[in-house]
């Protein structure tokens, strides 16, 4: 066995995805409405800078998707995305009325599937938000689309409202894997939803990719990014699959093909990989690729580039309000998460109250813990403080990381294994760890 295979087998583990410090599952000391509005204006007095990144869930699909690990609402009836659209204008309506004036640095569509919408709905919300928080200058719009379900007039809908990215889901081109997974997009229908977008004048293209699928092999990747190389996006975000039937039960029908695991699934994204390096696409942070060309890299290269729980990005205003189920928000010193179930969000905004679930205040212990993983994460190094890890040598020896002073730098080596290198510095996670208590992630390989 080779030596990357030995660090594969040892570094496999399960471990949080690190989209906030802390992860979900470990908040505790939820914010209230007036501390989370307090929060908000905190982080604009901090920066000086009263500007917001909004995310907009659409939790709507028109199929389901066996691999999907998201909330969801299976619907072919577009009058529940009008009725939807009408209780995101209550929850911007919150927000207009208890946070001071200041202006929309982003919008950033995900789901579900925002092209379930209705044209004219995708106009309501977003000029609702313009009109009460105007955009900056340099506004940047961006939505996830489904290749299979997405118009041409919905394309130019987002691109006159001042939208210039678009993220396909693509997952595989293989034919037998998305008969698999319940996905079936040919190759020629994501071709030309591509074109159609570039003709309407998107400037930046991105496509969701994943490996470890059931019944994905070697092969398959080749033929995917074979098509890859046709259609030349700007960006590429090749995803881990999470198999966690347990919460995600819709994946239990899956249990009965091969899922890869471990060398032979770390194999699928090492080709993946060297068939994108071959194409010009340079690898930066964890899972994402990009050409010399992008935006994204331009901000990587300037040690610019964020992560929030979009996954990587160059908006980086100081608090990021998410509208919608289940969607996270960040005040910078607090997050919170709205409700699950589509009832319970209506239920909640007709009372004119926040439909909260869930969140938790950072204590100073999480806001350095956090700014060191975001560092690991989009840098690939960080200064650590006051923080240190009596398991730093052990990586050192295995040559994932660099240590000089009081500085920790991640090796070309040590890429694959961020979320190892992150979860040293997680004190909450060394606590359940020591607890004995399963840990409810993903495998880290």
């Amino acid at each position: 066995m080779t030596r990357f295979a030995d660090l594969i087998n040892k570094y496999d583990v399960p471990g949080p995805r690190y989209t906030s410090y802390p992860p979900v599952p470990f908040w505790e000391s939820p914010p209230s409405a007036e501390e989370w509005f307090a929060h908000i204006e905190k982080s604009f007095q901090d920066s000086k800078k009263r500007e917001a990144d909004f995310y907009i869930h659409i939790p709507f699909c028109k199929k389901l998707c066996f691999y999907c690990g998201c909330n969801r609402k299976i619907s072919a009836d577009v009058n529940e995305g009008s009725e939807y659209t009408s209780y995101l204008l209550k929850e911007i309506d919150l927000y207009t009325k208890n946070v001071k004036e200041f202006k929309t640095n982003s919008i950033h569509f995900g789901g579900g599937t925002p092209t379930f919408l209705l044209p004219s709905d995708l106009k309501t919300i977003v000029n609702a938000i313009f009109d009460k928080i105007p955009k900056v200058e340099a506004f940047s719009g961006s939505f996830e689309a489904d290749p299979r379900i997405t118009t041409r007039e919905q394309l130019e809908t987002f691109y006159n409202l001042g939208f210039r990215r678009v993220s396909f889901g693509v997952q595989d081109m293989n034919l037998k894997v998305q008969q698999v997974i319940g996905r079936v997009q040919p190759s020629e229908m994501v071709r030309t939803q591509t074109d159609c977008a570039r003709s309407v004048g998107f400037t930046s293209i991105n496509f969701d990719l994943i490996f470890g699928l059931p019944e994905q092999d070697l092969e398959c990747i080749k033929q995917t990014f074979g098509e890859v190389g046709k259609l030349m996006p700007d960006t590429i975000a090749f995803y881990s699959y999470a198999h966690v039937p347990h919460f995600a039960k819709n994946q239990k029908v899956l249990d009965k093909y091969e899922i890869p695991t471990g060398n032979k699934k770390r194999d699928l994204y090492e080709k993946g990989r060297e068939l994108l390096n071959a194409l010009g696409y340079i690898e930066i942070g964890m899972d994402h690729f990009v050409l010399p060309t992008s935006e994204l890299y331009k901000a990587y290269k300037n040690e610019k580039m964020s992560r929030n729980f979009m996954g990587y990005t160059i908006q980086d205003a100081p608090v990021l309000l998410s509208l919608g189920t289940t969607s996270i928000s960040n005040s910078g010193y607090s997050f919170i998460q709205n409700v699950k179930e589509i009832d319970e969000y209506y239920l909640v905004l007709n009372s004119q109250k926040l439909p909260i679930s869930k969140g938790h205040i950072q204590n100073e212990n999480d806001l350095l813990v956090g700014k060191i993983i975001h560092d690991i994460m989009c840098i690939g190094k960080s200064e650590l403080g006051s923080l240190n890890s009596d398991k730093i040598n052990e990586f050192v020896q295995d040559g994932l990381i660099k240590v000089n002073g009081n500085s920790i730098e991640v090796t070309e080596e040590g890429r694959p294994f961020l979320r190892n290198i992150s979860m040293l510095f997680d004190y909450r996670l060394e606590k359940l760890i020591e607890s004995g208590r399963p840990l409810p992630f993903s495998r880290t390989i």
